[in-house]
């Protein structure tokens, strides 16, 4: 097991910081399709159903991925998988905002691997926090990590 630099008594304020820093921007890349929403519906004349099809394809593949993810975390190290959930979030955001067709199956399409690549995330947080924090401090970090987009969000 790997440990970051741990300070002030065993409490790694460092790694608390970055894990937080990743989940808050997982949580911002989620809010494209819920920002946007009125815009396709007005603009691009897309029906609820649509919207809903949409939203709908971003949980298929974060249900998926968080499964696949822990696998993957069992095999590679948790920072890179972590960091490329991030990245291919990030491009799959911008994918979604510069699409330019009226075809809900091209947004579906790129929300599902939204969805995919945010679901990764999940699970290699959670084994890095268990493999930077002992059990006492586990239970505090998890909580800080997990309710950190909400109220910043």
């Amino acid at each position: 097991m790997h440990h970051l630099d741990k300070k002030d008594g065993g409490f790694n304020y460092k790694a608390t910081f970055l894990l937080s820093l990743a989940y808050l921007l997982y949580g911002m890349l989620r809010k494209a399709v819920p920002v946007s929403t009125s815009l396709l519906i007005q603009e691009m004349n897309f029906s609820k159903a649509d919207i809903g099809l949409i939203s709908a394809s971003f949980g298929v593949g974060f249900g998926l991925s968080k499964l696949i993810g822990g696998f993957l975390c069992d095999i590679y190290s948790c920072k890179k998988i972590l960091t490329l959930g991030l990245c291919t979030a990030s491009v799959s955001s911008l994918v979604f905002l510069l699409i330019e067709s009226n075809r809900s199956l091209s947004f579906r399409l790129v929300w599902l691997w939204h969805g995919f690549a945010q679901g990764v995330g999940w699970p290699a947080i959670a084994s890095l926090i268990y493999d930077n924090f002992d059990s006492v401090g586990r239970g505090s970090v998890w909580s800080l990590i997990s309710s950190v987009s909400y109220y910043i969000l």
